[in-house]
């Protein structure tokens, strides 16, 4: 490994603005061309000062709590967290917009209380990580998002610890029709003790998750 792949992959695991990171980058670099101007290998180097982790690790003790809360927040901006699987989750999220959504009470295939229900449950499962159960009540397409390692960092994305949920807003539900194809798409913000999020969720006639985007 050459010392900027090093120091590149240091860099990408610190927890700072683009600044900081810009300054950390040309710290190490110096120190390392330093020390190889003495003698001292590229490997003998890296030994010296750590695995990528450790040293990662080291300059995320010393960030200030404002500091990660503007590389946050510009991740979040950044990113927009999506997760939605599907194209046609995508697709019928634009359709929720224009006039091919029609509103809930006037659906042949689905009812508000059931939509309602259906959210409800995906949220509860979501807030006890219990992605197993995701899994089984969403369409395949979904399945493969739904695991925790990709859910555990949407979830950091907001706040290391959500805390308790304190209140459930109101829900926003539609039924967006696309060529015959019919779904449930239903919004709702939820507050917890250290952050609020705003679920956007999609059900097929057989009330299967086929859409999942929270921000």
């Amino acid at each position: 490994m050459t010392e900027q792949k090093y120091v590149d992959a240091i860099v990408k695991k610190v927890i700072a603005t683009n600044a900081r990171k810009k300054d950390i980058r040309e710290q190490l670099l110096c120190d390392i061309r330093t020390r190889m101007e003495k003698g001292d290998t590229a490997e003998e180097v890296f030994a010296q000062m750590g695995t990528v982790q450790e040293v990662a690790d080291s300059f995320n003790e010393s960030v200030s709590q404002t500091e990660r809360k503007k590389y946050i927040r510009k991740i979040r901006i950044k990113i927009a967290i999506p997760i939605v699987a599907a194209v046609c989750a995508l697709i019928c999220l634009v359709y929720w917009w224009i006039p091919k959504g029609r509103a809930i009470e006037d659906s042949k295939i689905f009812t508000k209380e059931q939509v309602e229900s259906a959210m409800m449950e995906t949220v509860t499962l979501f807030e006890r990580g219990d992605y197993d159960s995701m899994q089984q009540n969403a369409i395949p397409q979904m399945q493969s998002v739904l695991n925790q390692s990709s859910m555990n960092e949407v979830k950091k994305m907001f706040h290391e610890n959500w805390g308790e949920r304190t209140q459930v807003g109101v829900f926003y539900i539609q039924e967006a029709v696309q060529k015959n194809t019919h779904m449930a798409v239903g919004q709702v913000t939820v507050t917890y003790e250290n952050t609020v999020v705003t679920y956007t969720l999609l059900y097929d006639p057989d009330m299967r998750l086929c859409g999942f985007y929270i921000k």
